[in-house]
């Protein structure tokens, strides 16, 4: 439990480049685990997960429109009514990134990615209320950046993967 404390002592201190750069490698590094550990372990030729069009319309959606509007029904809502019925934020974290993961789930044939959205989840969660918690700090701003700032990373991935 020590280990917990120091992470959320440390996030609580911190300037706030840290608390939106840390969090963000934090999701880049198991997104990029979670796709190794895929492509090792199942069928990518199977799999639909990397067939997506590279749009304007799927950069406007992913990078600009869903962020914000995930961070508010992700985040922000659900923060404020487990609030009142969970006291550890911890737990409310965890709770409110499997629901983030599971909502991500589109077919049977990305399963895999629920568990890696979900960590990437429980991240947003936990870095939505460190932020709550501290003065003068953004919540909803700094969440909607950090998942921003990830899905033009991943965007950027596939581009250069076409």
């Amino acid at each position: 439990m020590k280990l917990i404390e120091k992470i959320d002592s440390f996030f609580l201190g911190c300037n706030k480049s840290k608390l939106v750069l840390l969090p963000l490698f934090l999701c880049i590094s198991i997104s990029l685990l979670s796709a190794l550990c895929f492509v090792i372990f199942f069928d990518e030729s199977n799999s639909t997960i990397y067939q997506d069009k590279l749009t304007i319309r799927l950069f406007i959606t992913s990078v600009i429109i869903a962020p914000p509007l995930e961070t508010l029904i992700f985040q922000h809502i659900p923060y404020f009514f487990f609030k009142k019925i969970i006291s550890n934020f911890h737990i409310t974290s965890l709770i409110i990134g499997v629901l983030f993961g599971f909502i991500h789930y589109f077919n049977e044939q990305n399963f895999f990615e629920v568990f890696t959205i979900s960590l990437i989840g429980i991240i947003y969660a936990y870095i939505y209320i460190i932020a709550y918690k501290r003065d003068n700090t953004y919540p909803f701003l700094i969440t909607a950046l950090i998942h921003c700032m990830y899905n033009f990373f991943v965007f950027l991935l596939k581009f250069l993967n076409q």
